[in-house]
């Protein structure tokens, strides 16, 4: 072995600490998959545990919609909107006492709702942290919480699940995009699980599919975009698997293309504007009308004024706030549309890979197109795709008897469907035969030139490099946070995050002393009494916390507690 490659085994050890959050869609059937996956970390020689997150919220509910209630409770309560993730975190703390070295240890967490979570677990864990989005069809999911779960209002249900109209609710559709790789959920074999896993233990041999490859050429071009709002990048690839065209949300150029970053004079909304103008024109628009109706008599008396704070509320629930009509920006896959009509390329029968959902408005040039199917990682509510085309379009969410749970013939017309597969978060990763350090992967033996046999490889060892140093001391912080936004007033709805916050109990109070809290990050100094025993001393929220507390991020306690309450009135 070189001495460097010594050195970088001794600094990201290959069989590491694995944590690995699913990210599923209410009606999911979760219970076989993390069996599957439990399975094959085992075949890994890997000790797993599967932590379920709504067992935080199991008392006094056990009803889906019940829990998804008291999960937005808890983030209310504690205004943190990653809060379930610290619970998860100081779980997995509390097995280690504060020790680093977690070899072949693994950690299946079920199931998280919210983009903050996924966030928060990546700043602990790091690269030890894969999130796995598991779609499956609405309609699959629906049969599913009815004849599996009793669920009678299972559209509530998932309603509630993808994007809760309270602030401190549930995101599943937000939370898909920040997933490291896709499979599908209705899959009795998990082959993408098999696949993924085996990119992931080492396999040199795998190569990208050509709805990875397209995706990451997509994903590619959404970097070029400066827009004030989102980057979106798509691809087109035809049906001989060449890609042709290339797009980004991005302002257009006279003369045929779009901006880019050295033209002058530079047209890009940030520069020449200074601003979005769609939320401009929008808003302006909407004060035109309320200022209308200001003072206007009606049978139940005088209308709302423009100013009345509950107006607001009214406009987002209306959809009104969602018009995308006044952006200045051609969406990436109309400039792939473009591109292609510049070229005199033929793109009839072709497949048009998104970073996102496509706005109505794409999908009824896609449509003209000839264009035959799209590919797309994250959802756009804002989209009426599905209501204005349905008879132009088959919809993946429709692809299953809601009634029987059965296969339906899919019905002719542009293909909308989720993408699956290793996500451009770990393209590089997993396919690259060099780390980002520059360590090289080898495919042969150097001495013979022959290949390497997979075969006989073991594939045991994580391909990426993860470190554990530190990893400790990021688990404190988090926990240290958890501590600190605690309400004892809230021990009583939620028993099993209780027992998480140290509070004398043996073996949490031995958990604490090894991870050495310290106390007055928690807003209390220890009482002389507990300094001569030796106890940690109770956690409460000093006076006035609760009212004080804003959402915060796990390495950064500054968010403004007025905004995250306005935030949370607003919504």
């Amino acid at each position: 072995m070189k001495p460097t490659d010594a050195l970088f085994e001794s600094i990201y050890p290959r069989d590491g600490l694995l944590v690995i959050g699913l990210v599923a869609q209410v009606g999911t059937n979760l219970d076989d998959l993390c069996a599957a996956l439990q399975n094959r970390l085992q075949d890994k020689k890997y000790e797993v545990e599967v932590l379920s997150l709504s067992r935080f919220l199991s008392a006094g509910g056990t009803k889906t919609q019940e829990k998804q209630a008291k999960g937005t409770r808890l983030r209310k309560g504690l205004s943190c909107q990653h809060a379930l993730a610290l619970c998860a975190i100081a779980e997995i703390a509390s097995k280690f006492n504060g020790n680093d070295d977690r070899s072949r240890k693994a950690f299946i967490i079920r199931s998280l709702k919210r983009p903050e979570e996924i966030e928060a677990l990546r700043m602990v864990y790091g690269e030890a942290f894969l999130a796995i989005g598991v779609h499956t069809p609405k309609s699959k999911r629906l049969f599913y919480l009815r004849d599996v779960k009793g669920d009678k209002n299972g559209e509530d249900t998932i309603g509630a699940d993808e994007n809760a109209a309270d602030y401190f609710g549930q995101r599943i559709r937000d939370t898909f995009e920040f997933c490291d790789f896709f499979i599908k959920g209705i899959d009795p074999e998990y082959v993408g699980l098999t696949r993924a896993l085996k990119l992931c233990f080492g396999s040199v041999f795998t190569t990208p599919s050509r709805d990875e490859y397209a995706m990451a050429m997509a994903y590619a071009a959404s970097l070029r975009s400066a827009d004030l709002s989102r980057q979106v990048g798509a691809a087109i690839m035809n049906d001989s698997r060449e890609i042709v065209a290339v797009g980004a949300n991005e302002v257009p150029r006279f003369g045929g293309g779009q901006a880019w970053e050295d033209d002058r004079p530079d047209l890009r909304d940030f520069a020449e504007l200074k601003y979005d103008p769609n939320v401009v024109e929008r808003d302006e628009l909407i004060n035109n009308f309320l200022t209308g109706l200001d003072g206007v008599e009606s049978e139940q008396g005088t209308l709302p004024m423009k100013d009345d704070p509950e107006v607001r509320k009214i406009l987002k629930r209306s959809g009104l706030l969602d018009i995308t009509e006044f952006g200045r920006t051609v969406h990436a896959e109309m400039a792939c549309l473009m591109s292609s009509l510049r070229n005199h390329i033929d793109v009839r029968g072709s497949t048009l890979y998104s970073t996102t959902y496509p706005c109505h408005n794409c999908v009824r040039h896609i449509i003209a197109s000839g264009v035959t199917t799209v590919k797309y990682v994250e959802p756009y509510p804002k989209s009426r795709a599905e209501k204005l085309f349905r008879t132009s379009c088959s919809f993946w969410d429709d692809d299953y008897n809601e009634q029987t749970g059965e296969p339906m013939e899919v019905r002719q017309g542009l293909r909308l469907e989720p993408f699956i597969g290793i996500g451009p978060r770990k393209y590089h990763d997993l396919f690259a035969m060099k780390t980002l350090s520059g360590k090289r992967i080898e495919r042969k033996d150097e001495a013979s030139g022959k290949a390497l046999d997979e075969s006989t490889m073991g594939l045991q060892d994580l391909k990426w490099p993860t470190s554990h140093f530190g990893l400790a001391d990021r688990e404190k912080r988090a926990v240290e946070q958890l501590v600190s936004l605690w309400d004892s007033g809230l021990e009583a709805e939620f028993p099993e995050v209780a027992k998480l916050i140290p509070e004398g109990a043996t073996t949490i109070t031995e958990w604490q002393q090894h991870l050495d809290v310290d106390p007055e990050a928690t807003g209390r100094k220890p009482t002389s009494a507990e300094k001569t025993s030796g106890t940690q001393p109770k956690q409460r929220t000093p006076k006035g916390r609760k009212e004080q507390r804003a959402d915060r991020t796990i390495l950064n306690v500054e968010e403004g507690a007025e905004d995250a309450r306005k935030a949370s009135e607003g919504a």
